[in-house]
C-alpha cells in the first residue's frame, strides 16, 4: 500500500494548490481563504493557487472576496469555517484520494516546509507514521508497547 509522508525538516503540510485538488476528488465544495493575520482578522479568498499562504481557512459557503472572523460571529455560521490543517489531518495517509492527487501533481500539493514522498508498504503490516524532532517522518511496523 501506498503512504504519504514528509521527508524533510517542518512537519507534514498540504499547499493552497493541494487542498483544493484533494477537495475535488473527494467531493467537496470548499472556498479557500488566506487569514492575513491583521487586527482586524480578514480572510481574502485565493485566488492564485501556485503561492504559499501561511494560514488556509476553508468555508462551506462561498464568501465573497473577503470576510473576517468577527462577521462571522454565530456559532451556525462558524461552524461553516474549517481550518485547512483539519482536512488532510482527519484522512489517512495512504488514502488513495490523498496518494492520487500526489502522484497526480507532485510537489505541488506540498506547503512550503515539506517534501513529500511515497513509501510503499507491504498490505499486512499494521504500521503508524514516526516523527523525528524535526519534523521529517518515516514509517514503521507498529509494536506493541506499555509503561
Amino acid at each position: 500500500m501506498k503512504v504519504l509522508i514528509n521527508e524533510s525538516i517542518g512537519g507534514f503540510g498540504l499547499s493552497a494548490f493541494g487542498i483544493q485538488k484533494l477537495c475535488e476528488l473527494q467531493g467537496r465544495e470548499l472556498y479557500l481563504y488566506f487569514d492575513t493575520s491583521n487586527k482586524e482578522s480578514e480572510c481574502l479568498k485565493i485566488v492564485d493557487f501556485e503561492d504559499d499562504y501561511f494560514s488556509i481557512v476553508c468555508s462551506t459557503k462561498d464568501r465573497g472576496y473577503s470576510f473576517t472572523i468577527e462577521e462571522v460571529g454565530d456559532v451556525d455560521e462558524y461552524d461553516t469555517l474549517i481550518h485547512a490543517m483539519d482536512i488532510y489531518n482527519d484522512i489517512s495517509r495512504n488514502d488513495a484520494n490523498l496518494t492520487q492527487v500526489f502522484e497526480t501533481y507532485g510537489q505541488r500539493i506540498a506547503d512550503e516546509h515539506c517534501v513529500l514522498k511515497i513509501v510503499d508498504v507491504p498490505d499486512d503490516v499494521d504500521w503508524v507514521i514516526g516523527e523525528c524532532y524535526d519534523g521529517r517522518e518515516y514509517v514503521t511496523e507498529r509494536c506493541r508497547s506499555w509503561s
